[in-house]
């Protein structure tokens, strides 16, 4: 009896299930749900420049800050003062200002710049004219809170 009862249940299960198939229920088969607007399109392609150009970014300020950290005589005093992007078309440019120890236990405020053009990376740490002619006195975008999380991920990785 019990065996007759599941069988039934079972059957009755896959029929609803069967019928909601066949009539397109929640599979997305609807006219509406068949691809992307061509606005969503139009704004997917509009934003992916402006994507790419910050992931570019990220992947030099990470290298600056990584570059400084292995460099430093005593990494765990090293602390972010700014992290900027000036705008520039043409070179991705990440200035970083940062405070160490230095050898007799002071604190240095100290600077780095990071470039790339075209897929290579150059550092330059507590380089005047770089710095000038790179970052001082330009517009841009503050990414301080992302070099503070690199950092983190950087210290993490170090030990």
């Amino acid at each position: 009896m019990i065996r007759k009862v599941i069988g039934i249940v079972l059957v009755v299960c896959i029929l609803t299930a069967l019928s909601g198939l066949i009539r397109g229920g929640g599979t997305g088969s609807s006219p509406a749900a068949t691809g992307p607007s061509q606005e969503e399109v139009k704004k997917q392609e509009e934003t992916r420049p402006r994507d790419e150009q910050s992931a570019k970014r990220q992947i030099v300020t990470f290298g600056v800050i990584r570059e400084i950290y292995s460099n430093l005589r005593d990494p765990d005093s090293f602390k972010l003062k700014s992290v900027f992007i000036p705008d520039n078309d043409t070179v991705v440019v990440s200035c970083v200002e940062y405070f160490a120890r230095n050898g007799f236990g002071g604190m240095n405020r100290e600077y780095a710049v990071g470039t790339s053009s075209h897929g290579d990376f150059k550092f330059s740490p507590n380089n005047a004219g770089i710095w000038n002619k790179m970052c001082a006195h330009k517009l841009g975008q503050d990414l301080k809170t992302y070099g503070e999380f690199a950092l983190e991920r950087i210290k993490a990785a170090s030990n």
